[in-house]
């Protein structure tokens, strides 16, 4: 059953439907951010004010100019290469009441099959042709220079749609790009505003301070970090050449540099970890200490081999003279194994200063025990 002509627009009841599709059709419009949602909305609204046995909508990507978005009823989607696209591309915008081959001959297309009617139109977003529109029916004299003007309108909304569009996809991928630039810098980032409001901060200033990124933005920065780090940050942005500063974090160690920017007070804030560095730090300092140390032990050692060597010499001198009373004699043996355990002592101190793998030998726990009880003996 063939379709009803459509509703003239200059009727007092198509007025009004035409007047809501259209406030409807820009409303939805308002909220499309991707150019394939565009062209959808616009091909539906044409389609259901029109009514065009054939509907074929295409939209060519900004930089290459090849197809990016189609949109067609019929059951094999037109391309770039239609004639009646092209026309509308080249020539447009174009009614064709009747006579479709002779009309579109004369513009110079030729065109194995036509419709009866035919209307087409570029789709032109900031100066530029993105895209076409070609309606096609089988009734001589639908489309004529009403729908010609129906169609330019929606066309000139879907323009504006598309640009902004254009602009939040700009805005997105400038969004990506500056994230994933900050979130590959191994400092942590955070950018601040006169008021103390955090703008953005990379990924590794949210896991500095545990929390997600995206719950950081709109937030004051004071709430967000360390409470010990709130006055020496405040004095850091209040005075930017005071920095770099240095904060703890349980045992981590940050360096704070605050960068100003062009608007009074705003800053950006960057944490450095410097945890590693100065546990290395640490290290070459406890380094230099056991270095002193050991040059102090070497030291004394040496002074005090000379006495214990003429301690050892001299015991055994009196001990091969045999002219010791016998009371003396163990007495003497004390002093001689004595003075050798302290130069044994002062070995193992060298041994220590100069980092050298010390000797393990079996030693008996009375044998200590031994040697005081000679030195004192108890009493019965």
């Amino acid at each position: 059953m063939p379709k009803p002509p459509p509703s003239s627009p200059a009727t007092p009841r198509g007025g009004a439907e035409l007047l809501a599709r259209l406030t409807t059709l820009a409303q939805e419009l308002a909220g499309a951010f991707r150019p394939a949602t565009v062209i959808e909305l616009v091909a539906r609204a044409l389609d259901e004010l029109l009514k065009p046995d054939r509907l074929s909508v295409i939209l060519l990507d900004a930089e290459t100019n090849r197809l990016a978005v189609t949109y067609d009823t019929h059951p094999v989607p037109a391309h770039t290469d239609d004639p009646l696209l092209q026309l509308a591309l080249r020539r447009g915008p174009l009614a064709f009441p009747k006579d479709v081959r002779e009309e579109a001959r004369r513009r110079g297309a030729e065109l194995s099959e036509s419709p009866a009617s035919w209307l087409g139109a570029p789709l032109v977003a900031a100066g530029r042709t993105m895209g076409a529109v070609s309606l096609s029916s089988e009734r001589s004299g639908t489309f004529g220079k009403a729908e010609l003007t129906l169609v330019s309108a929606v066309l000139a909304q879907a323009a504006i749609a598309l640009e902004n569009a254009r602009l939040v996809e700009l805005l997105s991928s400038a969004k990506r790009e500056w994230e994933k630039t900050v979130d590959a810098i191994s400092q942590a980032i955070c950018i601040v505003d006169a008021h103390g409001t955090v703008r953005r901060a990379n990924r590794v200033f949210a896991e500095l301070i545990q929390t997600a990124v995206t719950a950081i933005p709109g937030r004051p920065w004071i709430g967000l970090l360390p409470p010990p780090w709130s006055d020496p940050v405040a004095r850091a942005i209040a005075d930017p050449a005071a920095s770099p500063l240095e904060l703890r974090a349980g045992d981590r160690t940050l360096w704070l540099t605050v960068i100003p920017m062009a608007e009074p007070g705003a800053a950006v804030l960057v944490f450095e970890d410097q945890t590693d560095r100065r546990r290395l730090q640490d290290q070459l300092i406890q380094s230099e200490k056991m270095s002193a140390i050991g040059q102090l032990i070497a030291g004394v050692a040496h002074d005090l081999n000379n006495p214990l060597a003429s301690v050892v010499g001299f015991s055994d001198f009196l001990a091969e003279a045999g002219e010791i009373p016998p009371s003396l004699a163990e007495p003497l043996q004390v002093i001689r194994e004595e003075a050798e355990r302290a130069a044994t002592i002062v070995k193992n101190l060298l041994s220590f200063a100069r980092r050298q793998e010390g000797e393990r030998t079996p030693l008996s726990v009375r044998a200590p025990h031994s040697r005081w009880s000679r030195v004192f003996p108890t009493s019965r």
